[in-house]
């Protein structure tokens, strides 16, 4: 939460430069078609939402337009506006966000999901790509796998963390 009008002001300066980044740099303009990617940011933890804001805030081409913290308010959200990219949490206290996927597909079949889990196996990964989601990656994975995991799907490309995807290497190897 923001603490103060300055916080408010520094926050709305960032979103500010962020686009005017955007509208100063060719190469962000056409990797988005010349538009924001519009993220919802679906976790339980506070301190994840407000991170990953954070890492987006940065990014010229990219913005956190809502958070959700449970199932109940993601659907809210979707309801209310269209998403670029939804980033959800697979364990969520009102429910499983693979559950939740299949919802969100059902309702609004063109939305791209990112799940962003602690689970580094590959069994959730494969069973959330199979379930619809374009990209699955790890908290304990690098900031720069958020920011190339949203490009990616958004257009229309899938994406897996590196790790993830060496263990699916490794079993298939096997």
């Amino acid at each position: 939460m923001l603490k103060s009008l300055s916080d408010a002001a520094e926050k709305g300066n960032r979103t500010g430069e962020a686009r005017l980044r955007l509208i100063q740099n060719p190469l962000a303009r056409k990797m988005t078609g010349g538009n924001m990617i519009r993220v919802l940011v679906v976790d339980d933890h506070q301190i994840v939402r407000r991170g990953v804001r954070q890492i987006l805030d940065e990014e010229a081409d990219m913005e956190v337009g809502g958070e959700a913290s449970n199932i109940a308010e993601l659907m809210e959200r979707i309801d209310q506006a269209q998403w670029d990219v939804i980033l959800l949490d697979v364990s969520l206290p009102d429910g499983n966000g693979l559950e939740a996927l299949k919802d969100i597909k059902l309702m609004r079949p063109d939305t791209k999901v990112i799940i962003l889990s602690m689970h580094d196996e590959g069994q959730y990964a494969i069973h959330a790509l199979r379930e619809g989601a374009k990209g699955y990656i790890t908290k304990g994975g690098a900031v720069e796998e958020v920011v190339q995991a949203i490009r990616k799907v958004s257009r229309g490309l899938r994406y897996v963390s590196p790790s993830l995807a060496e263990k699916f290497f490794e079993a298939y190897e096997e």
